[in-house]
């Protein structure tokens, strides 16, 4: 009897231990289905610091998405730069949005770099290989851009961050990536700043964040929206033509 109780135990024991193996392995790799869009959002630290939840809680409240963090403090597109962007998006699971959000440690680590080399020590040239390793992970995947958003404790970065601004918008507009230039639209400048920043004149504080966050949401939700995430069935030329009539 006991012996029957013993094996009994056993089997249960090893079932729940495949059962657990099993959940552990989806929680990991292969997230449960729940319906939502799975958005990956990369950069350095304006992208991923704990004050970005503020403008990320909004595009998941508007939106039927689920955001995971992957970016990382001092990354750039530049392999020169701590934890790059192309890395980021080697090391992470697949996403069906790739949101690549452009920091401003490229302008002091690195170079511009020619849109047309892939010399992944520049700025344009990790731009290009994230876009490529993306392509490779998911090549159905829908990729957007958040340009840098301007910084204010360094003459540098007022001389030469526009010119990096610009270059990213160029390589979108050649890819074409649909980019959303934070730059221009933020409205933060020389007489606000205090406002949306830290003392640090470089990272946003939440208000900031508030600030931005329907811009970016809209942005996300027009470009899904134009997407085959939601409508596959757009994709279907015979469709196409019905609505049409």
């Amino acid at each position: 009897m006991k012996q029957l109780i013993y094996e009994r135990i056993i089997k249960i024991s090893f079932l729940l231990c495949l059962i657990f193996i099993s959940w552990s392995c989806r929680k990991n790799d292969e997230p449960l289905d729940d319906g939502k869009i799975k958005v990956g959002v990369f950069g350095g630290s304006i992208s991923s610091a704990p004050e970005s939840e503020t403008a990320k809680s909004v595009w998941e409240a508007y939106l039927n998405i689920d955001v995971t963090t992957c970016g990382v403090g001092g990354a750039g597109f530049s392999s020169l730069t701590n934890n790059c962007i192309p890395s980021q998006i080697e090391k992470a699971k697949i996403f069906d949005v790739y949101i690549l959000w452009a920091s401003t440690n490229d302008v002091e680590k690195s170079t511009l770099g020619d849109i047309d080399a892939e010399d992944d020590t520049t700025h344009v040239g990790g731009i290009l290989k994230s876009l490529e390793k993306i392509r490779q992970k998911n090549n159905n995947a829908l990729i957007l851009f958040f340009t840098s958003l301007p910084r204010f404790d360094d003459i540098i970065y007022f001389e030469e961050l526009p010119h990096f601004v610009d270059k990213q918008i160029t390589i979108c507009k050649n890819e074409q990536i649909p980019c959303l230039n934070q730059y221009r639209l933020c409205k933060f400048s020389e007489s606000n700043y205090m406002l949306f920043y830290y003392q640090d004149k470089a990272h946003l504080n939440k208000l900031g964040y508030t600030n931005i966050a329907t811009m970016q949401m809209e942005f996300i939700r027009d470009n899904i929206n134009q997407s085959s995430l939601l409508n596959p069935v757009n994709n279907n030329p015979k469709t196409s033509k019905k609505q049409k009539k």
